[in-house]
């Protein structure tokens, strides 16, 4: 894969991730009982207990651990929902959304993935059931104190909260959410529907299942430089990860993982006969009752190989690379003027991981340098209506001339603004010297507007 390449929240491939997705397609293995894939079966297992001892908190107690490695992060927030709303009322499973006693509600922040829109009209639930948070106006992070107000509206409104969503890395700003002060507010609400955690299993649990999207940041987790941007994560009811975003593992491989064991089995087993007899070897590993597939890739092999290659020490390494050209070329953006003296590009958000949110700022339409340097300054003061129109004619020279490729789009307030994205396995390949000839061509192929 290009260095070049930063459109997506995907990049250069990993090699060893490469030499386990061909064999995991020549094995033509099927996940779904331990007899007919056992080594796969144990490397499941081991790789859910390993990310949920990296992750900390309960997650850390391997017996508390269960999960799957499903078809991609937006299959992973479904998973979240649904194994959410059953613990809210199992009579759902047979009896359908009619059976809870009263409607049920959701929050997500407004930069959450869309995935959860799409999960909500999937389950019945319908997306009207999502209560959309406010962000803060500058990092894109929820804002906790709007999830609380939201929270006990939506219960004065008779609504039967049961589930909130919260990012690790959102799409575009990468944003963090405050995953302890929401923790804090379920575990308030939690505890005063259910006091000390005791409820009619048959009925549901009355409270808040709170799900963290790490499809795409939850790779700071393995990092000890990085892992601060998790804090708090670990007291979630379930976490998702993606490996073949930042890490580098090819599509697809994604992992869904609760720290309430069998809620997976409860909410989706069937029982086939033909399948999961219950009284052969091994039935607690045949996963394929826990899923709603029946045959699965086992796209954790791809994963398996690449840590038992790199180690902890490796894959932390990749994340403290690409995090690290991130903040150079954050610094670069700050830095670099003219020969006038006048800022190039400048930052529309704090750069977090390794999401780097900006403008190019042509020559007609620099700001004097006598005037404020800051991004708030210049943003405030550039012609917006002219400069919207910069990204989307540079990108298409851009392609034309086969050079690098990024993404541009509206966030917040600012349309059509650059968003640079660091992921794949570029420990190698990409540099500083890299980041610098990609921000020289956009200043040298938009000089002219």
């Amino acid at each position: 894969g290009s260095p070049l390449f930063n459109n997506q929240l995907f990049g250069t491939p990993d090699a060893v991730a490469m030499a386990g997705d061909w064999l995991t397609s020549a094995m033509n293995a099927s996940a779904y009982t331990y007899e007919v894939a056992p080594v796969f079966a144990l490397m499941e297992t081991e790789l859910l207990v390993k990310i949920g001892a990296t992750l900390g908190g309960e997650y850390a107690k391997a017996s508390n651990v269960e999960g799957l490695f499903v078809p991609g992060g937006s299959i992973s927030n479904l998973y979240a929902v649904q194994v959410a709303r059953y613990r809210s009322c199992p009579k759902i499973k047979e009896q359908g959304n009619s059976a809870s006693p009263a409607p049920l509600c959701a929050f997500v922040s407004d930069q959450i993935h869309y995935s959860f829109k799409k999960a909500c009209s999937l389950l019945g639930l319908g997306s009207d059931c999502l209560i959309v948070v406010p962000t803060d106006p500058v990092t894109g992070a929820m804002d906790s104190s709007e999830f609380r107000r939201l929270l006990e509206e939506s219960v004065a409104a008779g609504k039967k909260p049961f589930f909130v969503g919260t990012s690790a890395g959102t799409t575009v700003l990468g944003a963090f959410d405050p995953y302890n002060e929401i923790a804090d507010i379920c575990d308030e609400y939690n505890e005063k529907v259910a006091p000390g955690g005791v409820y009619d299993e048959q009925e549901g649990h009355p409270g808040i299942w709170m799900h963290v999207d790490g499809a795409w940041g939850g790779s700071a987790f393995l990092s000890a430089k990085y892992k601060y941007y998790m804090a708090g994560a670990e007291r979630a009811n379930s976490y998702s990860w993606n490996p073949h975003k930042m890490m580098g593992a090819t599509l697809q491989t994604c992992a869904f993982v609760t720290r309430h064991a069998g809620m997976l089995l409860n909410a989706n087993g069937t029982n086939a006969a033909y399948l999961f007899q219950p009284d052969k070897e091994y039935r607690d590993l045949d996963y394929g009752d826990k899923t709603i597939q029946c045959g699965r890739k086992v796209d954790h092999l791809k994963l398996w190989l690449m840590w038992k290659y790199h180690g902890d020490v490796g894959m932390e390494a990749r994340v403290d690379h690409l995090c690290g050209l991130a903040e150079y070329m954050s610094e670069q953006i700050s830095t670099r003027v003219d020969e006038q003296g006048r800022r190039m590009f400048v930052q529309v958000a704090p750069t977090s991981f390794t999401n780097v949110v900006f403008y190019t700022i042509p020559p007609s339409l620099r700001l004097p340098a006598d005037g404020d340097n800051s991004d708030a300054a210049i943003l405030a003061a550039l012609d917006m209506d002219a400069l919207k129109t910069v990204a989307p004619m540079v990108k298409k020279r851009m392609q034309e001339r086969g050079l690098a490729m990024i993404g541009f789009q509206q966030v917040k307030q600012w349309n059509n603004c650059w968003r640079m994205v660091f992921a794949g396995a570029k420990e190698e390949i990409m540099t500083t010297d890299t980041v610098d000839e990609i921000m020289n061509s956009l200043l040298e192929i938009g000089s002219d507007l």
